[in-house]
This record gives structure tokens, C-alpha cells and sequence, in this order.
């Protein structure tokens, strides 16, 4: 470390890098208004599918948002060939909306990437085809993204039940262990 940048340090009142990682600690342990909403999507969507694999994280890299990304089966043993993609009900959704430090000071606004459900497909040229659930995209502010979200997640473990028959044997296999 130069001395200008232990100056620097003196100057702001941080004696030595451990008050300064003391500090860095402390912001971190005391979250944000993101965190603390994908802290309460993830709890929301465990309780509709607690056996299942559900990663929600707010992150800063490109632009701020909450990543919630969902697979039906827990984690790389259940999905086809270990690879999420080939769970029968992987979903992707970006929330926008958030200023870098993690506040929600604007409307929040849903991006839905990926989802459905796989089943056999009806095409003969198609090996799978998609049963789409049903998604509005709206603005709104945290309780309206937290509801919104658990709605579709319980539409989702509707059509689960309500299209087995229409699943391959090793996605049915899957549905049956998580109901």
C-alpha cells in the first residue's frame, strides 16, 4: 500500500484496512431495499417449491437488478444430463428499477426471460413443445413485484399438475418427487 493512499486513509478516519473491511462488513450485513425484496422472493417462491432450486440475487454488474432464476429439480442430479436448461419448468426473471445502491426509488419493472413448462410435443418435427404460463408484465413497487411473482409461481405449480400427462417419463418422474 503507497502512503498516499494510507493519508487518504487518516484523513477519513480509517486508521487501518481492518476498520475499513470493519466498515465495508457493516454496509454489507445491513443490506438494501433490493436485497431485502430478493431475501422476500426467494422466501415466497420456497414456500410454493421447497424442494426445488431457486437462486434470487440482487446484483450491480451491468445495470441494477434482482435475478431470479428457478429450476424444478434441487440441483444438478435431478436435471436431464446435469444441465438446468433441461428442467421441465426452468424460469429466468430480471426485476429492473433499482439505483446502484440498492434502493427502489422508481416504479420496478419485471423482465421475464425464460419459462414454462416442457412437454411432448404435438408437432411431429418437434421433440418438445411448451406450455406457457400465464404472465403479465406490469410497474410497480415491491409489494406488487412480490405478488406478482408469487402469483406466477403458484400458476406454474398449477399447470405442473394439470398437464403430467403431457410429460416425458423422466420429467414425470421429476413432477411426481416434488408433490
Amino acid at each position: 500500500m503507497s502512503n498516499l493512499s494510507v493519508e487518504k486513509g487518516k484523513k477519513l478516519g480509517i486508521e487501518s484496512l481492518s476498520k475499513a473491511s470493519q466498515v465495508t462488513r457493516l454496509l454489507e450485513e445491513a443490506g438494501s431495499d433490493s436485497d431485502k425484496l430478493a431475501s422476500d422472493i426467494e422466501s415466497a417462491i420456497t414456500s410454493i417449491f421447497p424442494d426445488s432450486y431457486v437462486s434470487v440475487r440482487y446484483g450491480n454488474n451491468i445495470a441494477p437488478a434482482i435475478t431470479i432464476a428457478f429450476a424444478l429439480g434441487k440441483n444438478r442430479l435431478e436435471w436431464s444430463n446435469g444441465i438446468i436448461h433441461n428442467d421441465p419448468a426452468h424460469t429466468l426473471f430480471l426485476i429492473y428499477g433499482m439505483e446502484k445502491d440498492g434502493s427502489i426509488k422508481k416504479p420496478l419493472e419485471p423482465k421475464y426471460s425464460m419459462g414454462g413448462i416442457t412437454v411432448k410435443s404435438t408437432n411431429p418435427y418437434m421433440v418438445y413443445g411448451t406450455v406457457k404460463v400465464p404472465f403479465r408484465q406490469t410497474k410497480g413497487d415491491a409489494n406488487a413485484m412480490l405478488k406478482l411473482i408469487k402469483t406466477y409461481f403458484e400458476r406454474l405449480k398449477k399447470l405442473l399438475q394439470e398437464n403430467r400427462d403431457k410429460m416425458t417419463d423422466e420429467h414425470l418422474k421429476l413432477v411426481g418427487n416434488k408433490f
